[in-house]
């Protein structure tokens, strides 16, 4: 569920940074560095590795879907993020996500995305934190991300530095002028700094409700596909989090067919999981099988996770309250509505 946004009455342009498309050329360099530094700490890299892979699944968007989808968790482990995962948009255009390893990259525009081995620490942690490049444009698509707490934002930026460069060379993203003109009009948020959220830490190894709320909605970024998400005038939640999407994706194998991500939250009548036991719900993330295999959820990744990261986040899910909304069947004929009655 991709989208993006600009101002109203700010010119749009096809410039590129980074294999990000700047529909405007709103000037955003005085958002500010954020404070950290990558670190040679063996357990912060060890952390980071972990939080890339698997909580924030960096990886289902950074590298092509075909090296994901239906690979063990050791072949998913080990792939590298060079880019070229492509969002066919229709009239709008097609998204292609950058190689991020340290492939070094020039520091001019426009060019191809082929690394960020010559950015800095600020620069890397300013887009992972305010989706914002190293020009001060916005980064398109990268804002939806979660929040996350900056000693996180420490251990994932330590983490990419150990990579080893892949000089993969991703063709640039584009969007057509229409696209440009639909961008304008109805998802203003995305080309601005991504909102910061307030989110309260709890640490890694720590089983809570309090660990469960911070993953889900932080670095895992749960809340921003189970919940309706308005994309205008900014980025935020409207109406219940966890609730379900409202946006269903069609199944690119069947374009009959659509998915939506379901209700999360405990309602005896539509929560998708309430009838799960904890123990269901680890395993079913254990397994890492796609019943729809172009499914958006990463649950490649998402199998990477600790038993303990997944037990916070079941339980955080079941502190929540009930909301009585039905999203239908997560995968269903295109154009499902429920039944009036």
């Amino acid at each position: 569920m991709l989208a993006a946004t600009l101002m109203a009455g700010l010119a749009a342009c096809n410039d590129e940074a980074d294999g990000n498309v700047a529909l405007a050329r709103n000037d955003f360099s005085a958002t500010p560095y954020p404070a950290v530094h990558a670190s040679t700490d063996p357990a912060v890299v060890a952390r980071g590795r972990y939080l890339f892979t698997a909580v924030a699944h960096c990886a289902a968007c950074h590298a092509p879907e075909a090296s994901l989808a239906e690979k063990s968790p050791q072949e998913v482990a080990a792939t590298d993020p060079v880019g070229g995962h492509e969002w066919e948009m229709g009239s709008i255009g097609t998204i292609r996500s950058p190689n991020i390893t340290p492939n070094p990259a020039p520091n001019v525009m426009p060019f191809p995305s082929i690394g960020i081995g010559s950015w800095t620490d600020g620069e890397i942690a300013r887009a992972i934190k305010y989706a914002v490049d190293r020009q001060g444009h916005a980064l398109i698509f990268m804002n939806g991300l979660g929040n996350m707490d900056d000693r996180d934002l420490t251990a994932i930026l330590s983490y990419l530095r150990t990579l080893p460069p892949r000089p993969n060379t991703v063709a640039r993203t584009r969007i057509t002028d229409e696209g440009q003109r639909i961008l304008a009009r109805e998802m203003p948020g995305f080309v601005q700094p991504k909102p910061q959220n307030p989110i309260a830490y709890a640490p890694a190894g720590e089983l809570s409700i309090r660990r469960g709320a911070y993953l889900a909605n932080g670095p895992a970024r749960c809340v921003h596909c189970h919940s309706s998400v308005a994309v205008a005038p900014k980025i935020a939640l409207e109406g219940p989090a966890f609730a379900g999407g409202l946006w269903p994706e069609i199944d690119r194998d069947d374009p009959a067919m659509e998915m939506v991500p379901p209700n999360l939250t405990p309602s005896v009548r539509f929560g998708a999981i309430t009838g799960w036991t904890e123990d269901a719900f680890v395993q079913r993330f254990k397994s890492g099988g796609r019943t729809v295999r172009l499914s958006t959820m990463p649950w490649d990744n998402f199998q990477l996770m600790t038993d303990s990261d997944l037990r916070s986040i079941y339980r955080y899910l079941r502190s929540l309250k009930p909301v009585e909304r039905n999203t239908g069947p997560s995968y269903r004929p295109k154009g499902w509505t429920a039944n009036p009655s």
